[in-house]
């Protein structure tokens, strides 16, 4: 939703916008529906998975897309670390700028890595959302306190009125609705289910509705939520996989929702009670509107060491107490023109162009070593595509 809401603001000021991806799959949001064509699968994994051949055949493919930039501004955006690395080798190919938005929650990366993201950051290339993405990223030790590397990336208005095909999926006999929303991979996600677990638990008598909306690459993560459940036999989950956009109707018969980040902010604006949770811990931060605000820099010490169990607790009963002062409206879009302006205004930062050592990029690797060696042996043998199928068949399995 935030490269939608990035792609709308940046054609309404004249730019022609290029989205590249790494995975095939049902397309859900219609504008996107042109960039069909440049799913590069090779792009999933990093550039040291390839011979130089095949890398090479990759940015070439990738800058003949982009077309001529001689004399016109051209900015590459990337939004992971492994996207970085491809983004800043066929910057260098384009003499163009590239920006390094990597909006992932947790970073773990090794030196190599970590060297690169140094000189993005040096060169006012990196960011992250939230404040201490960046320091996550390279270490506090090289962080400039004076230098703020937090962006906000719009994704919160993806519920609207529209047809609803999943109410119906409800139990209308059951006393609560409880929901989440948000990629099921997230390292969040599993200690959300058990503060599910845990409240149903408490009230066998009860029934209840449990809705996850969101998908995972690995059906083992929806076996995961199942397994942990597999005792709540007064339970009726219903997992809906991605939705877009999200029915207003659908988001209103849940009583509370539990979810992280930008899919919090998204029902808590919608007038839902929301807890929200950290996104790589899934401990409770908070109700919002309650305990704390959007925008509240001491967010992460709202809860007071409550449980997922506590705050739900807490949110069915001081339903009427929450405060909601935030929605979809003019002033909220207003707020997403100007944060993505600013996000434009980097590039005047950055100086000259300059560009990470290339076969420095190409020896990065950021899988685990034993999903990296496997990949790296079937890229390097058979190229990106043969990587692309034995890939989809250990999804098929189930495999992580």
């Amino acid at each position: 939703i935030y490269i939608y809401n990035k792609m709308r603001f940046l054609e309404s000021e004249g730019w022609r916008v290029l989205i590249f991806s790494a995975r095939h799959g049902k397309v859900l949001i219609r504008d996107f529906q042109k960039y069909e064509k440049l799913i590069i699968p090779a792009l999933e994994c990093c550039p040291e998975c390839f011979s130089k051949r095949e890398v090479k055949k990759v940015i070439d493919r990738i800058s003949e897309e982009i077309g001529d930039t001689e004399g016109d501004p051209c900015i590459l955006e990337s939004n992971s670390a492994i996207h970085a690395v491809w983004a800043e080798l066929i910057a260098e190919k384009l003499n163009c700028r590239h920006l390094a938005f990597v909006l992932q929650e947790s970073h773990r990366y090794d030196a190599a890595m970590k060297d690169f993201l140094t000189f993005k950051y040096q060169r006012h290339e990196l960011r992250g959302i939230t404040e201490d993405s960046v320091a996550q990223m390279i270490g506090e030790d090289r962080i400039d306190p004076e230098f703020h590397t937090k962006i906000a990336a719009y994704c919160n208005n993806s519920i609207v009125n529209c047809d609803d095909p999943y109410s119906g999926l409800l139990d209308s006999a059951a006393d609560y609705t409880f929901a989440s929303i948000g990629r099921l991979v997230k390292p969040c996600v599993l200690p959300i289910v058990e503060g599910f677990r845990a409240y149903f638990k408490k009230y066998p008598e009860k029934r209840f509705n449990l809705v996850m909306i969101g998908e995972a690459p690995q059906p083992n993560r929806e076996e995961a939520i199942r397994g942990i459940l597999s005792d709540c036999t007064n339970v009726n989950l219903v997992m809906t996989g991605n939705i877009y956009p999200i029915p207003l109707s659908f988001v209103k018969n849940v009583d509370v929702f539990v979810s992280t980040a930008g899919s919090a902010g998204a029902t808590y604006r919608a007038g839902r009670p929301t807890v929200k949770v950290h996104p790589t811990t899934g401990d409770p931060i908070g109700i919002i509107g309650l305990d704390y605000f959007l925008g509240d820099k001491t967010m992460y010490d709202a809860s007071g060491g409550m449980t997922i169990e506590d705050c739900i607790e807490r949110a069915i009963r001081q339903a009427g107490e929450i405060t909601y002062d935030h929605g979809f409206d003019e002033a909220y879009e207003q707020k997403l023109r100007d944060e993505f302006a600013r996000q434009l205004s980097f590039v005047d930062e950055t100086g000259e162009n300059g560009y990470y050592n290339s076969e420095k990029l190409m020896c990065i690797r950021t899988q685990p070593v034993h999903s990296h060696k496997l990949q790296r042996t079937i890229g390097r043998l058979f190229g990106s595509a043969a990587l692309e199928k034995v890939k989809a068949l250990r999804k098929k399995k189930g495999d992580s």
